[in-house]
């Protein structure tokens, strides 16, 4: 079901939100959660959209999601209570999958459980996480990744609900990933956006026209792609906002 990619965190990043480190999470389909998930019209053009099979995820779906060890040990510790974990309250779930297809490889997971849940969120996990991972060396199936946590505010976020930003980098790839949460009436959801790091475009006619001479001045061109990033980077953001803003605002017109 997943997509063929270099790297093997892939299926971790697909699979984050749906297993919780210390007890699986057996969760029954619901034809209400189901009709709760988002239409392909929602996410940015050029993605297919896949509903995540919840019984298969529940057999197996816990091996090979978390990482091998982290570092700082602090951190390890905020991971085995992530504060994007499904709550171990959930009972009913529903989930799907967008994958672009085109050459960008860019990734969502949707994820909505119901259960008997507490009315207000416990922050101290998602506080933790942040102080103890703002740097941190993870390994997955032998796979170093440096990489970093902080915090974002996304507008489209419900008054029950954080999110964060996971940069992380190996083998000379550079992906991020954002990760929201929060809970609408009895509805607790999950969207991670993940960037496997395509590689910016600087047109040629600018290259040539700022970073040529008698030479190309490889710090101009160096500048300018990182330019290129950032912008891409800025554009995937405020389209995981909008995709956020679409999941919050079904979720409420169901509350």
């Amino acid at each position: 079901m997943f997509p063929k990619t270099r790297h093997a965190f892939l299926p971790l990043a697909l699979l984050l939100p749906l297993t919780a480190c210390s007890e699986q999470v057996v969760l029954e389909p619901s034809e209400r959660l189901e009709s709760l998930l988002l239409p392909s019209s929602d996410y940015p053009d050029g993605f297919d959209v896949e509903t995540i099979d919840l019984d298969e995820i529940d057999g197996s779906g816990g091996g090979g999601t978390d990482f091998d060890s982290i570092e700082p040990a602090a951190c390890e510790e905020a991971f085995e209570d992530s504060p994007a974990d499904v709550p171990e309250e959930a009972a009913e779930g529903a989930g799907q999958v967008a994958v672009s297809s085109g050459s960008s490889p860019t990734f969502y997971t949707y994820v909505l459980v119901s259960g008997d849940f507490d009315e207000t969120q416990d922050a101290s996990g998602y506080e933790a996480m942040l102080s103890s991972c703002s740097t941190m060396t993870a390994v997955s199936d032998g796979i170093t990744l440096e990489g970093s946590i902080r915090g974002t505010s996304f507008p489209s976020l419900p008054d029950q609900g954080d999110a964060f930003t996971m940069d992380l980098s190996a083998d000379g790839l550079d992906m991020t990933m954002w990760t929201a949460w929060g809970q609408v009436a009895d509805v607790h959801f999950v969207l991670i956006g993940m960037d496997l790091g395509s590689s910016p475009d600087v047109d040629t006619s600018t290259l040539a026209r700022e970073c040529f001479d008698d030479r190309l001045d490889t710090g101009c061109r160096d500048r300018l792609l990182q330019e290129a990033a950032d912008e891409a980077r800025s554009v995937q953001e405020e389209e995981f906002d909008e995709v956020l803003a679409a999941a919050v605002a079904l979720l409420e017109s169901d509350a």
